[in-house]
């Protein structure tokens, strides 16, 4: 089973009605990736004024200059709270990715999610 280390960078707020604002972030992975995803967990974070299951998350790769993406696509999977949505990894081929996730995502993943400003 694989595990997914969430860091929230900063929030900022989307619209000027403040309907709903947006969390970044990073991830760090260790263990072996689960087939169908891994639990991507968002709750609990103090930067979070939000209870609602995300509108939308948003994950890709955020590698330096001159450093060579691997080219995996993200989906987030939404659970029906906050910890428990899941992000499955795919090829560009649409093949799962597989095995332990090891030093494949080291250069830098980052993600945005949208929440609403009301629960």
């Amino acid at each position: 089973m694989g595990t997914i280390a969430v860091t929230i960078s900063n929030t900022q707020p989307v619209d000027s009605t403040l309907n709903e604002f947006i969390v970044y972030g990073t991830l760090a992975f260790s263990g072996t990736y689960t087939a169908n995803g891994d639990v991507l967990d968002l709750a609990g974070f103090s930067q979070l004024p939000s209870n609602s299951v995300p509108l939308r998350v948003e994950v890709y790769e955020n590698v330096p200059a001159g450093t060579a993406p691997t080219g995996y696509q993200f989906v987030f999977c939404p659970g029906t709270t906050q910890a428990n949505g899941q992000l499955a990894i795919f090829s560009t081929e649409g093949t799962q990715f597989s095995g332990a996730y090891g030093t494949t995502f080291a250069g830098g993943v980052a993600f945005r999610a949208w929440f609403s400003s009301f629960n």
